[in-house]
């Protein structure tokens, strides 16, 4: 399960340095960050000329290549805009251009009066900014990234006497496992039904009383199914004393070890189901069980791409901060715990004890649930860059190493 703790705690939060330079009723700044000073540049703006040529030259004279974020603000100094690039000259200068191929750039442009920029010294740290500035100002013109936007969630089982399965976009309290986050609510939706089914779990309300058949009454009374689910066979019927609850707890288990990627022998039931469907002719039970393979097999390409991002990213991740100095974002399950300042080796930090003590948690905040996933998919694209993690074992290893030599 991805676990994390809420922003608010062990999370150093640093303030943002702005120029005074800024008249007081312009833009203030994007404020403070999650990602250390030392890999982020006091943001500077620029008012915009009316002709492209004057703001081209000045984006060249006073735009540095480098990674970063900017943002552009209408004649109200609101923020419309928030973008990153692991090149701000390069980027901001293709708006500017004499005939852009992009709609949009030309749309943000021509309602714009300055622009704002950030030099951050990695690309991956511009991306973890510019998740940061959207979730905080929710520009009119971003689309990916806003809260409203694709709901990632969790796929939970609940407890009781007959759990079932379900989504949430925060894990509650009557979760018993939780698996995620994965990105968007109504395909998920669609996999959680077909979990229930495959699974044989209900997804009645919890309201629904369950009378299991071997729970001893004082007055036998006949139950009957509150859907038609136990008249098709997809659902034991534990509201209507259809199964035991010791074999509505079996089919439980087999939900819970298919999610944790322990067995995978339900995807091959299905298979083997529907080559008999189409043999006998039934292509409509067929297509069904196609349907629900597909699905499914899609839910587990999800869950081992999050849980073996969880397992890589646990450790220090040192990353270039500027004028030669290292920025460490301190990773526990998958999430960042914290950022700050490091030397040029990891493995020489005395207290990452500490860092590996902290219990993993639920992540309880859309920003949390966001950068979990937005680190997830940059190890995804570049897998080489995960050498540059440095295991906790591997730090408190050496550490000890080093107390033996000393006392020696």
């Amino acid at each position: 399960m991805a676990t994390s703790t809420d922003w608010a705690v062990g999370i150093q939060r640093t303030v943002t340095q702005q120029t005074d330079t800024r008249p007081s009723d312009v833009f203030q700044g994007f404020g403070d960050s999650l990602i250390a000073p030392c890999a982020l540049r006091p943001s500077q703006h620029l008012r915009l000329p009316r002709k492209l040529s004057e703001a081209r030259q000045q984006v060249r004279e006073q735009i540095p290549i480098c990674p970063g974020v900017y943002g552009w603000l209408n004649r109200d100094n609101t923020l419309i805009y928030v973008g990153k690039s692991k090149s701000l000259r390069h980027r901001l200068l293709s708006y500017f251009a004499t005939e852009t191929t992009d709609p949009k750039m030309a749309k943000i442009r021509r309602h714009s009066r300055t622009l704002v920029w950030e030099p951050i010294s990695h690309e991956l740290l511009a991306l973890i900014r510019e998740q940061e500035l959207i979730t905080r100002f929710r520009p009119s013109y971003n689309v990916q990234g806003k809260p409203e936007r694709r709901q990632p969630g969790f796929i939970c089982i609940s407890q009781g006497l007959a759990p079932t399965i379900f989504f949430a976009r925060e894990v509650p309290k009557r979760a018993a496992h939780a698996f995620g986050p994965i990105a968007g609510r109504a395909r998920l939706t669609e996999v959680i039904e077909c979990l229930n089914y495959v699974f044989q779990l209900r997804n009645c309300p919890d309201r629904v009383k369950m009378q299991f058949n071997n729970q001893l009454e004082l007055f036998q009374n006949e139950q009957t199914a509150q859907c038609l689910r136990f008249e098709l066979n997809t659902c034991p019927g534990p509201c209507a004393g259809g199964c035991s609850r010791e074999s509505y707890r079996q089919k439980v288990e087999k939900a819970v070890r298919f999610l944790k990627g322990k067995d995978h022998a339900m995807l091959d039931r299905l298979e083997e189901r529907m080559r008999k469907a189409a043999a006998q002719l039934s292509f409509e039970r067929a297509g069904v069980l196609r349907d629900q393979s597909r699905q499914i097999k899609w839910l587990s390409r999800r869950i081992k791409q999050m849980s073996t991002a969880t397992k890589k990213l646990d450790g220090i991740w040192s990353l270039p901060g500027f004028d030669h100095q290292q920025h460490w974002m301190i990773l526990r399950a998958g999430q960042i715990t914290e950022c700050t300042q490091g030397p040029a080796d990891a493995r020489s930090l005395p207290a990452c004890q500490e860092a590996q003590a902290r219990p993993a948690q639920v992540p309880q905040t859309h920003l949390n649930i966001n950068l979990m996933m937005l680190l997830a998919a940059w190890i995804k694209k570049n897998p080489q860059e995960t050498k540059a993690i440095v295991k906790f074992k591997e730090i408190v290893g050496s550490a000890a190493t080093q107390r033996s030599k000393r006392s020696a």
